[in-house]
């Protein structure tokens, strides 16, 4: 932070509020993106009961780490994220209650999907008799099917196919996942998917995207030979660089995830044609159409089949400005 001109980062006992807002942004930033949140360093290596106060703290904000300077720092962090025996207890019950029973009430207070989630974390980060808990939850289980097969056979065995369906999707996810995509069986030959998502491409994209690709054409970022080129060609560009086509094509595909394969897709087969019928310039807003062309059941993977899609984008004047055909492997729905 020195380089910011900045003599401290703390007041005793907390960040300053600028310093407070960046470790929140932090945060937020990290649980949006579904990564996990690790807090920085505490400075003073040997103020112990500070920098134990310090992890207490972000434990509680939502923080699921943080970054030590010292060996001595390393206990306390395992010591005060390991969750107590009363956290765990809390934690195996809201699950079952979730799973098992579909109890939406736990010690007077609603759970919801946030309360289950974080249940779900708090008992993969526990190292304390996870084993023996798991095995406990799956006998109160059989138990529970014992009595219901004495009464209803049939409703047992529904019951049973239902918790082993669940078991295998779930039991180690701590994140559960919502998949938007569309399986093989519903991308029909002439579908046409239009995307909700539109971007407006900056020069920042263009600048960016050129430099990590390393490429170091001037057309897409000197300004003074996009004049040259923008008199030449008559165009009305103004003299704006070109845009990359490579992170053209990245975004089309990206918009059509969404409502088109996000989830449901295994692997990205090849692109059998690629065209760029018009520039796009920094400024332009895009938006995408897929057309679903073939597809074909796959020979080899009885569950999956291969679907040949075409990606169009658009510039803000309905100009098509990329197209791009290519192929997928798909998941099939569970019969």
């Amino acid at each position: 932070m020195g380089s910011f001109g900045t003599h401290k980062t703390q007041s005793p006992g907390e960040y300053l509020d600028v310093f407070r807002y960046c470790q929140s942004m932090c945060l937020l930033a990290a649980k949006a993106a579904g990564v996990q949140a690790i807090d920085g360093i505490y400075q003073n290596v040997r103020d112990i009961v500070g920098f134990e106060n310090d992890v207490n703290n972000i434990k509680l904000m939502g923080f699921d780490g943080k970054l030590t300077l010292h060996p001595d720092q390393i206990s306390s962090v395992h010591k005060l994220f390991e969750p107590t025996n009363d956290e765990l207890h809390d934690a195996v019950n809201i699950v079952r209650l979730w799973e098992d029973e579909g109890s939406l009430e736990y010690k007077g207070k609603m759970i919801d999907v946030p309360h289950y989630v974080r249940a779900k974390k708090v008992i993969a980060r526990s190292t304390k008799k996870r084993d023996d808990m798991q095995s406990d939850r799956n006998a109160s289980k059989n138990n529970k099917t014992t009595v219901s097969m004495s009464s209803s056979s049939q409703k047992s065995t529904s019951k049973q196919q239902s918790t082993t369906t669940n078991t295998d999707d779930t039991q180690d996810e701590i994140f559960p996942r919502v998949y938007l995509g569309k399986y093989y069986e519903d991308l029909e030959p002439g579908l046409t998917i239009r995307h909700f998502l539109t971007r407006t491409v900056t020069e920042s994209d263009n600048v960016f995207f050129t430099c990590l690709t390393l490429n170091p054409a001037p057309i897409h970022l000197d300004h003074e030979l996009a004049k040259e080129n923008s008199k030449a060609l008559s165009s009305s560009a103004e003299g704006k660089p070109l845009f990359n086509s490579m992170f053209t094509l990245a975004l089309l595909v990206g918009m059509s995830v969404p409502e088109a394969t996000h989830g449901t897709t295994i692997a990205n087969l090849g692109f059998s044609e690629v065209l760029l019928p018009k520039p796009v310039y920094p400024g332009d807003t895009l938006r995408a159409e897929t057309v679903v062309l073939d597809r074909r059941e796959s020979k080899s993977r009885p569950t999956q089949g291969i679907v040949t899609l075409q990606h169009l984008a658009y510039n803000q004047r309905g100009e098509i400005v990329c197209k791009a055909t290519r192929q997928a492997l798909m998941k099939k729905k569970r019969s």
